[in-house]
């Protein structure tokens, strides 16, 4: 995933002027100054506060209730839906793809530590490599 996404940060949208490309723009430029205490914090604090909230209890919650793709598509779709509330859209656009990775993987394997582990290195590498 970490790959994909320099592929479409440098490879794509690198002095490109598409406007699909603003949202990898605006994400480029907050990386950009990063401490190391900081990205310590999002990698222990908000990546498994996500993971827990979202793929934990919300599709443990949808699970009696909805099948498989649902589940997932629910949580990532609320999950979007939440940045949108806040106005981070660029994290939404981001979080589509990913967070449809991760929510299978949590459906898969029934556990959080596969997400968990890869959502902390995709973010901790994204915003060190990016910034």
């Amino acid at each position: 995933m970490v790959g994909v996404s320099l592929a479409v940060a440098w490879g794509l949208c690198a002095g490109a002027a598409w406007p699909v490309c603003q949202p990898v723009e605006t994400l480029t430029q907050q990386a950009k100054g990063v401490s190391a205490t900081a990205l310590l914090g999002v990698g222990l604090l908000v990546v498994p506060a996500e993971e827990v909230f979202w793929h934990g209890v919300v599709q443990t919650a949808l699970r009696p209730r909805v099948g498989l793709l649902a589940r997932v598509g629910l949580s990532t779709g609320l999950l979007a839906l939440s940045y949108l509330l806040v106005g981070a859209w660029e994290l939404a656009l981001a979080a589509l793809p990913t967070f449809l990775v991760w929510g299978w993987m949590a459906e898969w394997r029934r556990r959080l530590v596969a997400p968990l582990v890869s959502h902390g290195l995709w973010t901790v590498l994204m915003i060190a490599l990016l910034g």
